[in-house]
């Protein structure tokens, strides 16, 4: 199991004993949100630093920083082939990020609708 804390890091627990098998520390703000990819490789958080991050599960590495968001990245999705992220957030975006290039793919703007744009 993984959780986010307001002491800016996440944690891997041990679900038998209790205990914390590793922290992923790096964030400056509380992390918000958590997501694991379906290979269980990966662990992506999302922080209210505005930033959501791409770890290495099984070394706790940061691998990548995902920059953009004018608010605090709230939520996180992977797709089911693990190719694809979603990271919504406070500013009232949602981006679509691809996994392997980590480029911006679209930003859904806006709540009071479906309305998008691209972002190339």
């Amino acid at each position: 199991m993984i959780t986010g804390c307001s002491d800016k890091t996440a944690r891997l627990w041990d679900l038998e004993t209790g205990r914390p098998l590793r922290v992923f520390a790096g964030h400056t703000g509380r992390v918000n949100a958590v997501a694991i990819t379906p290979d269980g490789k990966r662990l992506v958080t999302g922080s209210s630093d505005k930033t959501a991050r791409i770890w290495d599960m099984k070394t706790g590495h940061c691998m990548a920083v995902l920059k953009g968001h004018e608010g605090s990245v709230t939520a996180l999705a992977v797709t089911p082939d693990g190719k694809q992220l979603f990271t919504g957030s406070s500013d009232e975006r949602a981006w679509l990020w691809d996994m392997a290039t980590l480029r911006r793919l679209r930003v859904f703007a806006g709540y009071d609708g479906l309305k998008f744009d691209t972002a190339r």
